[in-house]
C-alpha cells in the first residue's frame, strides 16, 4: 500500500497543479491591500521582475500594481455587494504598460479570529484567447463586408444580363436556336442568384437572434419561391396547386423565401419530367403557440429511407442519391432559428414526399 503523503506534499502538489494550469490565487482587503499572492498570480500580473519573492507583496495595495481599466472600484465593489463573482472578465494594464484579461472568480470571506472581510480571488490569464477571438470577429466583419460587397455588385450584374437577355429574346423573333441559348443563359444567372442567396444566408445563419425575428408574409415568400424554381427549371412543365390567403403572416426573416425555393427546388429536381406540387397552408399549434403549417406536397418518386433517416444533414453520404444536402440543412436552420418545426415524409397517398413547416403565427 502507498504511505500517505504528508502536508506539506500535498500543498506542493497544489502549488505545482496550479501553475501547470496558469491559476494564480490572490486574498486582499477590502481596501486593496495583499494578504497573500501566490507565484501564478504574480507571473499573470506581470510582477515577476520587480517581485521574484512573492511574499514580498503582502501589505501592499492591489491598485498600486495594476491600472485598472474601467471603474476602480467596480471589480472589488461588485464582489463586495454579491458576496462572489464567477467568470467576471477583467481588463487591466500591467505596469509596464502592457493590456491584458483575465478571468476572476471571487468570493467574500471573514478571519476566523478577527472577522476582518477580505476577498479571495482565483485568477486566470485570458489574454491570448481574447486576443484570438477578437481577431476572429474582426475576419469574420471584414469577410461579411466583402460578401455584403459582391452580393450587391453581382446582384447588379445578374439583373442587367437578366435585362439585357429578355431585351434580345424580343428582338430575334422567331430564332428557335438563338432561344434555346437565351434561355439557358437565363437560367444559368438565376441558379448563381440562388447560389448567392444561400452564401449569403449562410453567412448571417449564426446572427440571427430572436430581436431580429419579425413578421413575414408567408403567401408573399410562396410566391416569390415558386417564380424562382420555374426560372430555374422551365423545361419541367411542373403545375403547382396553390390558394393564396389573406393575413398570414409568421415569425421569422426575409430568408423565409429561400427557405421554400430549397423545398420546392429540391421537390421540381428531384422529381419527374411533369412534376406535380401542391402547397397547403393552414392554421396549426405548436404546443399551446398558434402557429402556421405549410404543407409542400410533391409527386415524385419520394426519398429512399436511408436518405430519409438523415435527409437534414449539412454533409450526408449520400451524394450517390442526388442529395448534397446543404441546401436542407440551411432550410431546417433556419426554421429552428425562427423557432419552428420541420419534417419530411411520405405524401398523404403514398405517392411523393411532403415536406411540413410548423411557424409561429405573428400577431
Amino acid at each position: 500500500m502507498d504511505k500517505m503523503l504528508n502536508d506539506e506534499e500535498v500543498n506542493r502538489l497544489c502549488r505545482e497543479s496550479l501553475d501547470f494550469a496558469g491559476i494564480g490565487l490572490c486574498r486582499y482587503l477590502c481596501d486593496g491591500t495583499i494578504v497573500f499572492i501566490d507565484r501564478g498570480a504574480v507571473r499573470i500580473l506581470d510582477l515577476e521582475d520587480e517581485y521574484p519573492d512573492p511574499a514580498s507583496l503582502k501589505g501592499k495595495n492591489v491598485s498600486d500594481l495594476v491600472q485598472y481599466i474601467g471603474p476602480e472600484d467596480e471589480l472589488r465593489g461588485n464582489i463586495l455587494k454579491a458576496g462572489h463573482a464567477r467568470n467576471l472578465e477583467f481588463r487591466f494594464k500591467t505596469l509596464k504598460g502592457e493590456e491584458r484579461v483575465s478571468l476572476h472568480d471571487s468570493y467574500v470571506m471573514y478571519d476566523p479570529e478577527t472577522n476582518e472581510k477580505s476577498i479571495q480571488l482565483v485568477v486566470r490569464d485570458i489574454t491570448e484567447l481574447k486576443r484570438n477571438e477578437e481577431e476572429l470577429k474582426a475576419a469574420k466583419r471584414e469577410a461579411d463586408f466583402y460578401l455584403d460587397l459582391m452580393s450587391h455588385d453581382l446582384t447588379n450584374y445578374y439583373q442587367t444580363i437578366l435585362g439585357n437577355l429578355n431585351l434580345l429574346e424580343r428582338r430575334i423573333g422567331d430564332d428557335e436556336v438563338a432561344k434555346k441559348y437565351i434561355d439557358t443563359l437565363i437560367r444559368q444567372v438565376a441558379k448563381g442568384e440562388n447560389l448567392l442567396g444561400k452564401v449569403r444566408a449562410l453567412s448571417q445563419l449564426e446572427g440571427i437572434r430572436d430581436e431580429l425575428l419579425h413578421g413575414v408574409d408567408i403567401d408573399k415568400c410562396l410566391e416569390t419561391a415558386v417564380k424562382a424554381v420555374k426560372v430555374l427549371y422551365p423545361l419541367r412543365n411542373t403545375k403547382f396547386e396553390y390558394e393564396s390567403g389573406v393575413d398570414r403572416w409568421a415569425i421569422g426573416t426575409d430568408h423565409l423565401s429561400l427557405i421554400f425555393t430549397i423545398i420546392i427546388e429540391n421537390a421540381v429536381k428531384h422529381g419527374y419530367e411533369s412534376a406535380f406540387v401542391k402547397i397547403e397552408v393552414d392554421e396549426s399549434k405548436m404546443m399551446e403557440t398558434p402557429a402556421w403549417e405549410i404543407r409542400i406536397i410533391d409527386n415524385g418518386p419520394g426519398i429512399p429511407g436511408q436518405v430519409l433517416e438523415n435527409l437534414f444533414e449539412r454533409f450526408p453520404d449520400r451524394a450517390a442519391a442526388g442529395f448534397t444536402g446543404l441546401g436542407l440543412w440551411l432550410a431546417k436552420s433556419l426554421v429552428e432559428k425562427f423557432g419552428g418545426e420541420i419534417k419530411v415524409g411520405s405524401a398523404t397517398d403514398g405517392v411523393g414526399a411532403a415536406v411540413i413547416i410548423k411557424l409561429k403565427r405573428a400577431s
